[in-house]
């Protein structure tokens, strides 16, 4: 008996040498190493579902698909993704966006199972799924309830921020059996000077910036390819704003 307290007492000493040693370790680890990576084993070492992430409400769907005509951002399936949830980071998470009903789902472990969550929306400051960034903007202009929730950022500079609302108009299906399509119905935001404006075509760019119609002339923005040609266009505009501006 007197061996094996001895034993027990020794490897308790152990565990606390231990202990310390691996706070000493991630304490300086923190320093050197990423952000991220630090934060992705806090998670995994305290367990994510202790963190307030998961306190999210549970998400059932409501409208069955059986085609790719979803409601989701890029894919059905839960994607690679990071978030920025009252004001802490999460990382190397699994995330599908609903653009119908513009929320964002996140896939946690409950013991043995996955389960789908909805974080509290007006928590959520911003997050990234499958490369692509998207920022909370709130409801920043109460008379156009449309410039709400959650936006792609597509172009940023120290002036000018283009952003994209990704959302989906349901259509109900009745044959055989009741399902929806759901189908694009996307558009543009840019902000400038504190306000947000939709941005649809060269005349809204010509009626923002009366002084650059002629830089704005020079490019065409094609419905076919929106995003494209308002990145073009205000990488110019911002590069001929920042020369004027140190004249």
């Amino acid at each position: 008996m007197d061996g094996i307290g001895k034993f027990e007492s020794i490897s308790e000493s152990g565990q606390n040498v231990l202990f310390v040693i691996l706070a000493l370790f991630f304490s300086t680890g923190y320093a050197q190493k990423q952000k991220a990576d630090y934060l992705v084993w806090f998670d995994t070492t305290v367990g994510i579902e202790n963190t307030p992430l998961f306190e999210g409400l549970g998400y059932v769907e409501q409208f069955k698909s059986i085609n790719e005509r979803h409601k989701f951002f890029l894919s059905q399936d839960f994607l690679s993704g990071t978030m920025v949830s009252d004001d802490q980071s999460y990382y190397r998470l699994q995330l599908k966006y609903d653009l119908f009903a513009d929320k964002v789902l996140v896939q946690l472990k409950d013991g043995f199972e996955a389960v789908a969550l909805q974080p509290e929306k007006t928590k959520i400051q911003g997050f990234t799924i499958a490369g692509s960034e998207f920022r909370n903007i709130g409801t920043p202009d109460e008379s156009n309830t449309q410039i709400s929730g959650f936006f792609e950022i597509l172009f940023t500079s120290p002036t000018l921020t283009l952003l994209k609302k990704h959302r989906k108009k349901r259509n109900k299906k009745v044959g055989d059996f009741v399902y929806y399509e759901f189908l694009d119905d996307n558009f543009n935001v840019l902000l400038y000077d504190g306000s947000y404006h939709i941005v649809d075509s060269n005349r809204d760019f010509r009626r923002l910036f009366p002084n650059f119609k002629k830089e704005i002339k020079k490019y065409r923005i094609k419905k076919s390819d929106k995003d494209k040609g308002m990145i073009a266009l205000l990488n110019r505009l911002s590069l001929v704003m920042s020369t004027e501006n140190v004249q």
